[in-house]
């Protein structure tokens, strides 16, 4: 694939219609747990004592947003970029125990590829909607982000389901607003966030700096076919049927 915006080329990838979600997060822990990787665990760790580094945030947000069902299909924050490489390469392990391969890489995306991915097949959206403006024709924001008007009308005071809103053409959820996403590029972030005040600042090719772990960050990985042994139709195909079983399994898990 082609991107005609930068002539970068972009390796064929598929990615997640969401964010990492708390649910889909907690099943990594269970994971480790079950197998005493008391080293992992540490780096795994949610802090959830980060929410209140914001003013705007309460104790039971930050005692229960990770841990209660109401939050299960909310995205996971507060955790490290090493926490969501390792994510994703536990993830990799899981498919590709179900393809019986080791072709399959779950991973991080490169900021041209999170671009690409979220501009949704159009070359020069700024927004993944593809239109210019954060609001519909009735005055409602299309993302969640903290614009400063007098009514903040925008679904949510933090952040949302992961699946909330219109999906762009790819069916991506969220890519501007919610959370800002990690790529593999360490310390950068793309899309803005819930916090996120200016509508500038959650263009698609937004990006932003982080240091840490945060209640405004998350991640949403991206699958790719490394090997060579089979004709690329034929990987895709494999691929594709692998991966829509991978999360059917996830979300019965998490229900």
């Amino acid at each position: 694939l082609i991107s005609e915006t930068n002539k970068t080329t972009i390796n064929d990838f598929y990615m997640f219609e969401t964010e990492v979600t708390n649910g889909q997060y907690q099943l990594y822990l269970e994971d480790l747990r079950k197998q005493n990787k008391a080293e992992e665990l540490a780096i795994a760790e949610v802090r959830g004592e980060l929410w209140k580094t914001l003013s705007e945030t309460t104790q039971p947000i930050a005692d229960h947003y990770f841990s209660h069902p109401a939050y299960t299909n909310y995205p996971v924050v507060n955790v490290t970029y090493q926490a969501a490489v390792n994510y994703c390469e536990w993830l990799s392990r899981q498919v590709n125990a179900k393809l019986e391969s080791t072709s399959v890489k779950v991973r991080l995306p490169q900021k041209a590829e999170w671009i690409y991915a979220g501009r949704g097949g159009r070359d020069s959206a700024i927004y993944p909607w593809g239109g210019y403006y954060v609001q519909n024709n009735k005055g409602c924001y299309l993302a969640n982000f903290n614009p400063q008007d007098e009514v903040n009308d925008d679904g949510g005071a933090f952040t949302v389901l992961a699946s909330a809103y219109f999906p762009n053409d790819f069916g991506l959820y969220n890519i501007s607003g919610n959370v800002a996403e990690m790529v593999a590029e360490e310390g950068v972030a793309m899309g803005g966030s819930w916090n996120t005040e200016s509508y500038k600042d959650i263009r698609v090719d937004s990006e932003s700096n982080y240091m840490d772990a945060g209640p405004t960050l998350g991640f949403r990985p991206v699958l790719s076919f490394e090997g060579t042994m089979m004709e690329k139709k034929q990987a895709n195909k494999i691929l594709c049927k692998a991966w829509k079983k991978m999360c059917k399994e996830l979300e019965k898990r998490t229900d």
